[in-house]
């Protein structure tokens, strides 16, 4: 094959992988929701919601925030060096998980809005 065949074919792939790439991210989207919105389920996917933090508690390696809106949902984050305080209005991405019959969410991603 000459060279500038094979350039043309990796030009062309790679253009159709990039398309590819933006479909996928356009399409793929993290649903946001309200506590109330959350059930069983939701339970393994993966939301982004919002809300005030209304009690920490501290475990050995973990913090457990009370997050609320219009109800209180847990919030359970596995880096503990997070500087969140009572009244701290924070963006939430994480798993949904049920324990003891509640729905709750494991962060991922935890972000200080005020």
């Amino acid at each position: 094959m000459e060279d500038n065949t094979l350039i043309n074919i990796s030009l062309s792939v790679a253009m159709i992988g990039i398309i590819i790439l933006l479909l996928i991210s356009f399409y793929d989207k993290i649903p946001e929701k309200d506590f109330n919105e959350i059930t069983s389920k939701d339970v393994g996917l993966v939301v982004k919601t919002n809300g005030t933090i209304k009690q920490i508690y501290i475990h050995n390696n973990s913090l457990t925030l009370k997050l609320k809106q219009e109800c209180l949902m847990d919030v359970m984050i596995f880096d503990k060096n997070k500087n969140l305080s009572v009244g701290d209005i924070v963006s939430v991405q994480g798993a949904v998980q049920e324990y003891n019959g509640k729905q709750e969410i494991i962060a991922e991603k935890i972000v200080s809005i005020k």
